[in-house]
């Protein structure tokens, strides 16, 4: 089984068949994936201004479980970056900008939608 994280950065976008869009994620979100059998995750936007961020620790231990995990675009994107070392794997040009810089700004590669928000 395959779940992506995603709001903002994905709107309108119509998810292959296989594919479990769910949206931003936030802390916990990723483990509680995992642990329900996803063998993949994508995670692309994420929640952070009134609930916390998904965990690094969460990735982490989801990759340590054999979960592959893939990171684009927004939050997804800074997670790929922080944790390639560890396995986790980044797509897209917003990650490779981060990969190439020498500081993460989480608020300019931040995605704001207050929509995916209230349907939480």
């Amino acid at each position: 089984a395959a779940v992506v994280f995603a709001g903002p950065s994905l709107a309108g976008v119509a998810p292959p068949p296989g594919i479990d869009l769910r949206g931003p994620a936030m802390a916990g979100d990723l483990y509680l994936a995992a642990r329900a059998g996803a063998r993949v995750i994508g995670l692309v936007d994420g929640l952070f201004e009134d609930r916390p961020a998904p965990w690094h620790t969460e990735i982490l231990w989801a990759l340590g479980q054999g979960v592959r995990v893939f990171g684009a675009a927004s939050l997804g994107a800074l997670r790929a970056a922080d944790c390639a070392a560890f396995g986790m794997e980044g797509i897209g040009e917003i990650f490779e900008r981060i990969v190439r810089s020498t500081r993460h700004l989480n608020r300019f590669f931040a995605v704001h939608d207050d929509n995916f928000r209230s349907s939480i």
